[in-house]
């Protein structure tokens, strides 16, 4: 029973650190619980007393694992229908306790960084997320240190035109979308108009099994329409939302008797949404929880 105990305590206490460098690599929720159970099953069950210093060991074991599963992954969206979104994980203080959120990347960041290969992914999440030295996230990769500095230029070369600051679900952003929402629900048209910027942009992921739009929607007069339609025909009877933060941004979960079955996250700047990221994919809105 005592060593039971023990295992869990190590199992908790590992989960968390591990969890976000899984997810900010693969950008897959499950895919990212499943590496770190199995790094850390295996190292729980199959302690090795030569490992000095287990949790470098489970960093780098989860890291290189992870580019094998983000590698797989970039493969499999070759023949995925339509744009591929990284699973959204709530960051509120609500739930998922067992997860460091803070260094859980904002999802504009995740959503850019599918134009980098996993390796300079993974060394642009150690070195800019974890403030790995070049030195260190070379023993992890298995690289040499130019290598890794070479890697990290092309990465933030790639994603450059990122604005890190969070916007997070307060009481401005909360508002926001509480007047889109009425706005749409009323059908006033010019007011929801005057909450998206001019160049606003509409990416949604439906995956194999459910219809979405398959282009990425721009300007204020088309997505409207779309809102419109997710309000209306798209709204099943029985449907509730809820406000909630995923990944550092204000979001919308669209629920029946509990289960999320849609997400719209949104990007905002001076006050308007630059941005809606909707999430229709089964398998990527399963682990989201309303408790």
């Amino acid at each position: 029973m005592e060593t039971d105990l023990r295992q869990d305590k190590q199992f908790e206490k590992y989960q968390s650190l591990l969890f976000p460098f899984a997810y900010n690599i693969t950008g897959d929720y499950l895919a990212s619980e499943d590496i770190v159970v199995e790094v850390l099953n295996n190292h729980i069950l199959h302690e090795n007393p030569e490992i000095q210093n287990p949790r470098y060991y489970l960093i780098k074991s989860v890291v290189n694992k992870a580019i094998n599963q983000k590698q797989l992954l970039r493969t499999r969206r070759e023949q995925y229908p339509g744009f591929w979104l990284p699973s959204p994980i709530i960051t509120a203080d609500t739930i998922y306790d067992a997860v460091d959120k803070d260094k859980v990347l904002e999802y504009s960041l995740l959503v850019l960084m599918e134009q980098l290969t996993p390796r300079e992914r993974a060394v642009f999440i150690l070195r800019e997320t974890f403030d790995f030295s070049h030195e260190e996230i070379g023993e992890i990769l298995q690289i040499k240190t130019d290598t890794s500095r070479q890697l990290l230029k092309r990465g933030k070369e790639k994603v450059q035109t990122q604005n890190n600051r969070r916007v997070t679900l307060d009481s401005a952003s909360k508002e926001l979308l509480t007047r889109l929402t009425q706005a749409i629900l009323t059908a006033d048209i010019d007011k929801a108009k005057s909450l998206l910027a001019d160049d606003v942009r509409y990416v949604s992921d439906g995956g194999p099994n459910v219809s979405s739009i398959r282009n990425v929607l721009t300007g204020p007069d088309h997505i409207i329409k779309m809102l419109q339609a997710i309000y209306g025909k798209y709204f099943p009877q029985g449907s509730t939302t809820t406000l909630s933060e995923l990944n550092h941004r204000p979001a919308i979960l669209f629920s029946i008797e509990g289960k999320v079955f849609r997400v719209i996250l949104f990007e905002i700047a001076d006050d308007r949404i630059t941005n809606l990221f909707v999430v229709l994919n089964p398998d990527k809105v399963q682990n989201i929880g309303l408790s």
